[in-house]
């Protein structure tokens, strides 16, 4: 039996190898977790993460943190998006920072502490690291590729 969950077909018959795709996650842990249980990857499978796994919702830690152990039970191919490039833009601007916790970066930081001072020094580690597996292969995160869209931005305008 096929059921459908936010737009994405779960439920999906065995025996054969699956390679369903996930976007927009926006730190939202639960829902992430509930597509995972359903799915019930196997190492021959691929996940497709479309970007925007952060920011915005209440958990981009958990979402991370489920990442990386859905990496080890499948393929895992991570796609950067907007708010991953923000992250990174953060690291190295003041300007850039400001920006980025404007469009959700403040709710990253509080997934990680309550405590928080606006400032690139306070991106912690784990949230750098992830980010920049995003473009790089390691730890067992197989391919991470930057896709730009040439027509339309998020906001719905021609760039």
């Amino acid at each position: 039996m096929k059921r459908r969950l936010a737009g994405h077909c779960y439920g999906l018959p065995r025996g054969r190898v699956t390679r369903p795709k996930i976007g927009d996650i926006h730190g939202a842990s639960v829902a992430l977790k509930t597509l995972i249980e359903a799915i019930d990857p196997q190492p021959e499978d691929t996940i497709v993460v479309l970007g925007d796994t952060i920011d915005c919702g209440p958990d981009s830690r958990g979402v991370l943190d489920q990442l990386i152990a859905l990496s080890s039970r499948c393929h895992l191919v991570a796609l950067l998006g907007n708010h991953e490039e923000m992250l990174l833009n953060a690291l190295d601007s003041r300007s850039e920072f400001n920006y980025w916790f404007k469009l959700g970066g403040e709710q990253s930081l509080r997934s990680y502490s309550s405590a928080i001072r606006p400032g690139p020094e306070v991106i912690p580690r784990e949230l750098q690291n992830f980010s920049r597996m995003f473009c790089r292969e390691r730890a067992g995160l197989r391919r991470f590729l930057l896709l730009r869209s040439t027509t339309r931005t998020e906001r719905g305008t021609t760039p």
